[in-house]
């Protein structure tokens, strides 16, 4: 999910004026196996993804570690976790605090609730430069 609203992002529209990508920090919920997620094992990060129009959904990549995932929907996954190799979670990944779990698995379906999103972007927001390596500063946050 996009930390910050459509005015902190860049929008770029094809020559008909519809919206072809948006690009901005992006807050990704990584586990090494979604089939058995708890508040212990979900972290996250935060990269700079440009997601673009695919069908009905917008997709992107985002680099970790060094190696490239695919991120669509919410979280990353389309509203789950996105799975990485051990590696990856734990020298990327921030642990998530215990209410915002609750929340994540409260929700019904993969949509997250207007409060949802809230307390997901306050979170990534107050705590960018924890979820965000010091040495990767993409262009567009300089």
């Amino acid at each position: 999910m996009y930390l910050y609203d459509d005015k902190a992002s860049r929008t770029r529209l094809d020559p008909d004026g519809v919206k072809a990508h948006t690009q901005a920090p992006y807050l990704i919920l990584m586990d090494t196996d979604t089939e058995t997620s708890t508040s212990e094992r979900l972290r996250a990060c935060v990269r700079q993804v440009m997601l673009r129009e695919n069908g009905q959904s917008m997709v992107g990549k985002a680099r970790i570690g060094g190696s490239s995932f695919t991120v669509e929907g919410a979280y990353g996954g389309g509203g789950l976790p996105v799975t990485v190799p051990q590696s990856i979670y734990i020298e990327q990944g921030t642990p998530l605090p215990e209410r915002l779990f609750e929340a994540w698995d409260s929700a019904t379906g993969l949509e997250p609730s207007p409060e949802e999103i809230s307390l997901f972007r306050e979170w990534g927001q107050e705590n960018i430069d924890r979820l965000t390596p010091k040495d990767y500063t993409p262009r567009s946050w300089r």
